[in-house]
């Protein structure tokens, strides 16, 4: 086996991440706590009822993802997102992903039900 199938083969099971970090932001209301005017991490907890360093470390990974903008310690939910992100939006997609936060928690079970 090359390098290169070996590399393949990793990243096709690396696709979890992106989906935990995004469907954890949807399950706990980030994008819909964060006001047009910006949020630091230490009021985006404390609304959230979250720790100060998880709610960093998430939104630090949303903005990797370009998902939120991160200026100044301060996280934006850009524009062009807020129909898409915000429950309110009118092209909302948080229902599904909250739905498919769901199912990745049943297909993380896959090989207990597979061995029943």
């Amino acid at each position: 086996m090359s390098i290169s199938e070996k590399k393949w083969v990793l990243e096709l099971t690396d696709g979890f991440r992106v989906a935990a970090v995004v469907g954890a932001a949807a399950e706990l209301g980030v994008f819909e706590a964060i006001p047009e005017q910006g949020i630091t991490a230490d009021e985006l907890a404390s609304r959230l009822a979250c720790s100060i360093r998880g709610i960093q470390v998430l939104c630090d990974a949303l903005a990797g993802l370009s998902l939120l903008e991160k200026r100044d310690g301060t996280y934006f939910l850009p524009p062009k997102l807020r129909p898409v992100l915000r429950e309110s939006g009118a092209e909302t997609v948080i229902p599904m992903l909250q739905h498919r936060m769901n199912m990745m928690r049943g297909w993380a079970n896959l090989p207990w039900t597979v061995k029943a």
